[in-house]
């Protein structure tokens, strides 16, 4: 699918073929299959802009996407981490009449009685074929880590240049002992693809829980414990 989405002839088609796909739409579905140029501007995207001192009315839809895209090069991003990290921060509601969420730190979008959560992403080593499992239980799948921002690490177990960290990592119902890392210029951190000192892959303990690889998840922190939920 997304091979196929990348294909501007394949979102013409999209869009000429089936009745009310435009451009946002045609965009969306490159969201939902991780292609990493994707940006799908809304009205979340649009406000960012204008917070931003970019007056968004003046421009069009694909000028809007292009803007993102080139901040997001400039700044070492691919284009969706971006326009993804844009949706999160910006204050919703759940419901008409619900409860204001307010952002507690870039790349989280969490109520402000629930600090010890925070936001991250499954996302894979590699998209090579190489980065799949080749033998065992996990044969095909591909290899997957818990990727944690740099603003939502603030709450996380670690000493600066003490790492990785052992931690208890909860999926499901089940416990695993996991490694939690750090990158040296203190980026990101992220959950190690496997689990219980190498015997059993992230991947398979994430997917029968409901994860998959491109997903955002919710995490909650409490000491060197971690719930992925």
């Amino acid at each position: 699918m997304l091979a196929w989405i990348r294909k501007r002839g394949n979102r013409d088609k999209l869009k000429k073929n089936v009745s009310g796909v435009g451009d946002k739409t045609a965009d969306y579905y490159g969201v939902l299959v991780c292609d990493p140029d994707a940006v799908a501007i809304d009205e979340r995207i649009s406000t960012f802009l204008n917070n931003a001192d970019i007056n968004e009315r003046k421009y069009s839809y694909q000028q809007k996407k292009t803007i993102v895209q080139e901040a997001a090069k400039r700044m070492g991003y691919s284009p969706l981490d971006l326009e993804q990290s844009i949706w999160h921060s910006n204050p919703k509601r759940e419901q008409k009449g619900a409860k204001m969420y307010k952002p507690t730190s870039y790349g989280q979008d969490l109520p402000a009685d629930e600090e010890n959560h925070i936001k991250a992403k499954i996302t894979s080593q590699g998209k090579a074929d190489k980065y799949r499992y080749k033998t065992g239980p996990a044969a095909g799948l591909m290899r997957a880590e818990i990727r944690i921002p740099k603003a939502a690490t603030k709450i996380l177990p670690y000493k600066r240049n003490q790492y990785p960290v052992d931690i208890t990592v909860v999926i499901g119902q089940k416990e695993y002992a996991a490694k939690l890392h750090f990158a040296a210029s203190q980026e990101a951190a992220w959950i190690s693809s496997v689990l219980d000192k190498g015997n059993f892959e992230l991947i398979r303990a994430l997917k029968p829980a409901g994860f998959d690889i491109c997903q955002h998840v919710r995490l909650k922190v409490i000491g060197n414990k971690i719930w992925v939920l």
